[in-house]
């Protein structure tokens, strides 16, 4: 069974899976959609405020290449 912790050094299994994250352009999703990028996981994000939206996907782009 794979471990879904994020913890630094640790196989979590979320390397190249993708998470969907509501509300991700600011505050708990967008931490969320930042900590998921960084374990590696394809992201789908969706929020009401486009502008702020773009912002975390380029982040997560240009940050952890996902």
């Amino acid at each position: 069974m794979r471990s879904f912790f994020i913890l630094n050094g640790m196989e979590t299994g979320l390397k190249n899976r993708l998470a969907i994250v509501a509300a991700s352009s600011q505050g708990i999703g967008r931490a969320t959609a930042l900590g998921l990028a960084a374990e590696g996981a394809n992201l789908a994000l969706c929020a009401r405020n486009a502008e702020a939206l773009n912002e975390v996907a380029e982040e997560a782009r240009s940050r952890y290449g996902v």
